[in-house]
């Protein structure tokens, strides 16, 4: 389903809406790649995550950064990038509310949805940026002093850009290493789906705490 939403700036941000099969049981929301190196909504490993997700009752919601296809606004390399994440996140709290709260976010997506803090019950990063480079520009924290309350890090075994020994600066909880894989998940977008479910299925147990519901 199309829609958009309205970052705090004004900027206005195009989005898909995936529902979960079934009755909702969480929200996700899926932020892309770099813009500058072609990064989208559309690219292919979030639709197949939010497909796979469905099936375990995840509702979903794509956005193309500011900038980006039908977005309106200027690419920032990371300075204003998070507010799109907190509009999306904020559109999922007010469609689905009172539900466990997650961000899955690869390369650069994953760097801005770290951002998004306490706000989400848990984080899963893809490629998650570890260090500046100097043919990528990463504008603002790499790691924010607030975190989501758990953080797990997909990353390929043969990631030319944030390679496994690297990831430790982001504090995750769990590290999952795909074999034979670099940066760019070629041709595992099933494999790389199911590992973002299972490192989400806990957060659908029963809350033992206070859900954050506003942005």
């Amino acid at each position: 389903m199309n829609v958009q939403t309205t970052a705090s700036d004004g900027t206005v941000l195009q989005c898909r809406l995936r529902p979960a099969v079934g009755t909702p049981r969480g929200t996700v929301l899926l932020l892309h790649p770099h813009p500058a190196f072609g990064g989208h909504m559309d690219v292919w490993l979030l639709p197949t995550i939010a497909a796979r997700l469905a099936e375990d009752g995840w509702a979903s919601l794509r956005l193309n950064f500011r900038g980006v296809e039908g977005s309106t606004g200027t690419q920032t390399g990371g300075v204003s990038e998070h507010l799109d994440a907190q509009a999306g996140h904020q559109l999922l709290v007010d469609t689905v509310p009172d539900v466990p709260r997650a961000v899955v976010g690869w390369s650069f997506g994953a760097m801005v949805g770290l951002r998004l803090g306490r706000r989400v019950d848990a984080f899963v990063g893809i490629g998650t940026p570890t260090r500046h480079l100097a043919e990528v520009p990463l504008a603002g924290p790499l790691v924010p002093d607030e975190l989501p309350r758990h953080r797990t890090v997909v990353v390929g075994e043969h990631d030319q850009f944030f390679p496994p020994d690297s990831v430790d600066v982001l504090s995750p909880d769990v590290v999952v290493q795909v074999p034979d894989a670099d940066h760019f998940m070629f041709d595992l977008d099933h494999a790389v789906a199911q590992l973002v479910a299972d490192a989400l299925r806990p957060a659908l147990a029963p809350p033992d705490r206070d859900r954050s519901t506003t942005s």
